[in-house]
């Protein structure tokens, strides 16, 4: 099955997507079973570093702890032993287009926040409910470039260019992750990079450039994430 998600919120958008509330659950040693439910996804990062596998990060803000709880989940992948890795999997990028070409990436990371917030109402010690906020994608890349044209590209707006713009560039990034069938695809097609020069080593070797953007809204979102795996429904 595929499975396509949008983040239907840009940066700095006035208007609040709703989000949905979930229940996290830790098993201890002993089998018991510790939740707290109503909870909202307040952040999510996928982090990868050359060739090694996926990590990704959770932060849930929520409501109610239920201990012990009981839980039978409905798809039960804890004993899932295969994972995604970067081997195989395809990386472009453009700095002025939203049509990004194949680079080479050393490493890298998506990260999308929602600024919920949690309120305390009097007599409970137990958050009442959770409000989510503006919808924030935070792209980091870390490249290996031939040259010094990509930098200019972000101060110029082109490859060619001799003066610094005032207006931003807006850029483009597709990162897909694979693993037989299966596969994870992140893009996103109105980012806004910015990075440093890169450092000259004495001793040579190639340079790096640490790329840091924020995605806005592009066709009704600034992200896109496609999952396609065996699973027919969560």
């Amino acid at each position: 099955r595929q499975y396509v998600v949008r983040f239907g919120l840009g940066y700095s958008e006035e208007r609040r997507a709703a989000l949905n509330y979930f229940t996290v659950f830790e098993k201890k040693g002993d089998n018991s079973v510790w939740a707290v439910k109503d909870c909202k996804l307040d952040e999510l990062a996928v982090e990868w570093d050359e060739n090694k596998p996926l990590d990704v990060a959770a932060k849930w803000v929520g409501g109610a702890l239920s201990f012990p709880a009981t839980f039978t989940g409905t798809v039960d992948e804890s004993d899932t032993t295969g994972y995604f890795t970067p081997v195989g999997g395809t990386f472009k990028l453009d700095l002025d287009s939203a049509t990004p070409a194949v680079v080479p990436v050393k490493a890298g990371s998506v990260t999308v926040k929602r600024a919920v917030d949690a309120r305390y109402f009097s007599g409970s010690i137990e958050a009442a409910d959770t409000w989510e906020g503006s919808c924030e994608v935070e792209v980091g890349l870390t490249v290996v470039p031939d040259d010094t044209t990509w930098w200019r590209t972000l101060l110029t707006g082109a490859a060619g260019g001799s003066a610094i713009q005032a207006s931003p560039v807006y850029g483009s990034f597709e990162v897909t992750f694979v693993k037989g069938a299966d596969s994870l695809k992140l893009s996103g097609s109105n980012v806004a990079f910015l990075a440093d020069l890169p450092e000259a080593d004495p001793d040579g070797g190639a340079a790096e450039m640490e790329l840091s953007g924020i995605g806005y809204r592009a066709s009704g979102t600034p992200l896109t994430a496609v999952l396609v795996n065996t699973q027919a429904s969560y």
